[in-house]
């Protein structure tokens, strides 16, 4: 489980019925119900702003979104890449196929 969740606030909620859209104080509430800390932003881009001072070496941050989470990403990576004790984990790149790793079919 997370140490911490943060939420900004859904974009474009005012297109969903107020009946089906995410009360986000519950959420929180849910959240520090189970003895985890909870924070809501008005905008994604706080989200960054937020935690990006909070980051130490070892943290692990998941950043989870249905679309392009405003350029996110970006800026968190960006934050990592300037601080000499944060450093994104970037994906392993896929191997390029070569005799030793295609795979095959045996008869």
């Amino acid at each position: 489980m997370a140490d911490e969740v943060v939420v900004a606030n859904v974009f474009k909620s005012d297109a969903i019925p107020e009946a089906e859209r995410l009360d986000l104080g519950s959420l929180a509430a849910q959240i520090q119900g189970h003895g985890r800390r909870a924070r809501i932003v008005p905008e994604v881009d706080g989200i960054v702003q937020l935690i990006a001072p909070e980051m130490r070496r070892g943290d692990v941050v998941a950043i989870l979104s249905n679309g392009g989470f405003g350029g996110s990403m970006r800026s968190c990576r960006n934050v990592c890449e300037r601080s000499p004790d944060l450093q994104p984990i970037r994906p392993e790149p896929e191997p390029k196929p070569n005799r030793t790793n295609v795979p095959f079919l045996q008869h």
